[in-house]
């Protein structure tokens, strides 16, 4: 296959450079599109204000001053000749399950990919620490050889995640839900040596709910988790209220004739 990977914590981190490898000694042809350096949390932010510039120090590794978007659609307009097979944002550096998948760069790129019309996975290890990316690596090589392409629905990705675990000890994989976590201490506040004052956000250990189906069960039982994302926009729930609520207004609009979309 041809393969775009790409991520947002940078082109020399350990797990890219892990997938690449396991990827490549499978047969595929490889191609890495990644930040310059670590843009975790970035979301779907793009570069608008300053120039993005690119670098290369071997055939098929390119290095983009910009966000993990920013690298997907540099791949398209200028770094990559032809569609890639699938595009895979990762391995990411710890978890992307719940909420966090709002704020994630990692899955971002995916979803960017998805837009521009391309198959995308976003795939993550558990945990920050002694992580295992060979185990994650070679679960993503192997699903591809399993057709996992072929289950990448039209508009939509599969966040996959992985427990830190040696191969052996995971115990499969679950069909998952995105979960819900919070933090404590969300935002802290720190005094440095001059008595300055300054805050810094991250917060203290995520607290997840454990609610069956949900992508952080899933993991912590030692399975590998995929969930199906689609960036529908529109709340069916709240449209009918709204609607209603919009009928029952006493007022119209300025040509005095209410208007029909």
């Amino acid at each position: 296959m041809n393969i775009l990977l790409t991520n947002d914590d940078g082109i020399d981190a350990i797990g890219i450079n892990v997938l690449a490898e396991e990827l490549e000694r499978r047969g595929h042809r490889v191609t890495v599109v990644a930040p310059h350096h670590e843009r975790s949390a970035s979301s779907h932010s793009i570069t608008i204000r300053k120039p993005l510039y690119v670098k290369s120090s071997q055939p098929n590794r390119y290095a983009v001053t910009g966000t993990p978007v920013d690298c997907v659609f540099m791949a398209q307009q200028k770094l990559v000749e032809g569609n890639p097979d699938i595009v895979i944002s990762g391995i990411n550096s710890g978890q992307n399950m719940g909420e966090d998948i709002l704020y994630s760069g990692t899955v971002a790129a995916a979803l960017e990919a998805m837009f521009l019309g391309w198959k995308a996975l976003a795939v993550s290890i558990q945990d920050y620490r002694d992580q295992r990316f060979e185990t994650a690596a070679w679960y993503v090589a192997e699903l591809l050889d399993r057709g996992i392409a072929d289950q990448v629905g039209e508009s939509s990705i599969l966040n996959i995640n992985v427990p830190n675990l040696p191969r052996e000890e995971v115990r499969g994989i679950r069909l998952t839900r995105p979960g819900h976590r919070h933090y404590r201490n969300f935002v802290r506040e720190v005094i440095d040596d001059e008595g300055e004052k300054s805050y810094l956000v991250g917060g203290d250990i995520q607290h997840w709910s454990r609610e069956e189906g949900t992508d952080f069960a899933c993991v912590h039982a030692g399975y590998v988790s995929i969930t199906p994302l689609y960036p529908d926009f529109m709340c069916d729930s709240a449209a009918k209220p709204v609607n209603r609520w919009i009928e029952g207004l006493d007022f119209i609009g300025g040509s005095g004739e209410s208007d029909e979309v």
